[in-house]
């Protein structure tokens, strides 16, 4: 079977790749929904600790989770009921070493869940698309804006809205394509004062998070796009060169764009963008872990 895999092909010729999986049973304390998180501020401090421990797992075993989803993202409680986030699923998971330098993306490489997916990810036309970090964290973004917009709380847990927002992130007879223009112009071209009239009442203190992450990502998406803008070309007639040879004006100068590092689309999306906003809830500070999991101290901020 392996060998006949490897020898297949796609309509356009492309090979089709075979990943060998190893079949791996985990035993770990009870996890939960958040959808069973019972106040705004637990659902806060559960995003800040997957935020942290998302960024532990890149840093220390140097593992890039790629699938960040709302079915993804858990808690577990200590003995005192107090809160923990928890990233869970690292079945789609990697090591860095293995994805850093893949020169290609083959489908088995495209993971995530496509409303939470980052949609460099969701251009068929690309196949040069490598998973990033910054990848995961606008999926965590997508989550908690599907999340504070489309659940509500009722009795004693959350549960989705009677008439949720973003339906048609969810459609499955959607293409990778127009789903993908759907999440651009979310970005791009949605007004923000809409967006916030989406959250959910009672979970209206995420509206800050929410703007601002948003803002964030849009600078970076639009740092990145007009660093891949062509460069304009022009030709000077006879009567331009009279008037810059006269003095009249100045020869045009045709500027490149700045460039901009794809791995945080210029310093845009990165683990110290989101975590200053997101320690703190409601004017609140959130509780810290980081150091608990073996990092150092923040940066002054």
């Amino acid at each position: 079977m392996r060998d006949f895999l490897n020898d297949a092909e796609y309509a356009d010729k492309q090979k089709y790749h075979y990943e060998d999986r190893c079949l791996r049973i985990t035993v770990s304390e009870r996890l939960h929904p958040i959808t069973c998180l019972t106040s705004p501020r637990e659902v806060a401090q559960v995003f800040l600790d997957v935020l942290q421990t998302h960024n532990w797992l890149y840093e220390v075993p140097k593992i890039l989770h790629r699938d960040l989803s709302q079915s993804n993202i858990m808690f577990r409680k200590d003995k005192d009921a107090n809160v923990y986030g928890v990233p869970n699923d690292l079945d789609l998971a990697s090591l860095l070493s293995q994805i850093e330098g893949e020169s290609s993306s083959t489908s088995l490489r495209r993971t995530g869940t496509p409303p939470f997916m980052a949609f460099d990810l969701q251009d068929p036309d690309n196949s040069q698309v490598r998973h990033l970090y910054r990848h995961d964290l606008e999926s965590l973004f997508y989550v908690l804006v599907m999340f504070v917009c489309r659940y509500e709380f009722k009795g004693d847990h959350y549960v989705m809205r009677a008439q949720p927002p973003f339906d048609d992130w969810f459609d499955w007879t959607k293409s990778w394509t127009d789903l993908k223009k759907t999440k651009s112009d979310f970005f791009h071209t949605t007004d923000p004062t809409f967006i916030a009239s989406q959250i959910s009442p009672g979970l209206n203190h995420f509206e800050p998070w929410v703007l601002f992450l948003q803002s964030e990502l849009r600078e970076g998406f639009v740092k990145k796009a007009q660093a891949q803008a062509p460069i304009p070309s022009f030709q000077m007639d006879e009567e331009m060169l009279y008037a810059v040879e006269a003095g009249l004006v100045q020869a045009p100068v045709v500027e490149e764009p700045e460039k901009v590092d794809d791995e945080t689309l210029g310093g845009a999306v990165t683990y110290w963008t989101f975590y200053p906003y997101m320690r703190h809830f409601d004017g609140q500070p959130l509780d810290v872990r980081r150091r608990k999991l073996g990092f150092s101290a923040p940066p002054p901020l």
